[in-house]
């Protein structure tokens, strides 16, 4: 599940661990995109991870697809930062 969100948090019962991530704003160019944030679960474990869309796909035919990637034209940068900080207790 991907939220349209600059920030994310997700935690642990058992582990009593946390983490949490914030995001500065994307710009590709001149122009600002969407950042989400990404729930996913691989066994019985979460993941949050910050992501410049929706989906995550390692199949190369979908990352033509709108919303499945981001392309940058020739002397474009992508910038941005993602703050993490984990918590124990």
């Amino acid at each position: 599940m991907f939220v349209p969100a600059p920030w994310g948090v997700i935690g642990d019962d058992k582990s009593r661990e946390v983490m949490a991530m914030v995001s500065s704003p994307v710009f590709v160019g001149s122009r600002e995109i969407p950042v989400y944030m990404g729930y996913t679960r691989g066994g019985e474990t979460y993941y949050l991870e910050p992501s410049l869309t929706r989906h995550i796909s390692n199949h190369a035919d979908r990352w033509e697809r709108e919303g499945y990637s981001v392309d940058l034209d020739r002397g474009e940068t992508c910038v941005y930062t993602v703050d993490m900080a984990m918590f124990h207790g």
